[in-house]
């Protein structure tokens, strides 16, 4: 479980910074 966690939380920063770099 606590890898779940590790690995959404790494995949969130990823994919937010994807989107923000799409956005600009």
């Amino acid at each position: 479980m606590c890898g779940w966690v590790y690995r959404a939380r790494k995949y969130q920063t990823l994919y937010f910074t994807t989107y923000r770099s799409n956005s600009t």
